[in-house]
């Protein structure tokens, strides 16, 4: 949205009308991500990512084997392929 469009992510507006593109309720998802319980939630989701070492998305983990960035994707599923393998 950001890159493809230049609009704003922090922007309510913006983001009620993609979500409602996709076919999700965009006002109820707005309303609920502004309650404090949700930012409570990210809270403790952002301080558990910080003690994991996540610095950036995606990530993935299996594990303890960490893998960052849409490039190591491919290298996530071979991981878990290869453990997969070995443990049948």
């Amino acid at each position: 949205m950001n890159f493809l469009h230049d609009l704003e992510i922090d922007d309510a507006v913006a983001m009620q009308s993609l979500l409602n593109r996709l076919g999700l309720a965009g006002e109820q998802l707005i309303r609920q991500a502004k309650q404090a319980e949700s930012k409570n939630v990210l809270r403790q989701q952002i301080e558990r990512a910080r003690e994991l070492g996540i610095f950036g998305a995606p990530t993935f983990f299996r594990g303890r084997e960490m893998f960052w960035g849409n490039d190591r994707l491919d290298d996530a599923i071979a991981f878990v392929a290869q453990r997969r393998a070995v443990s049948e």
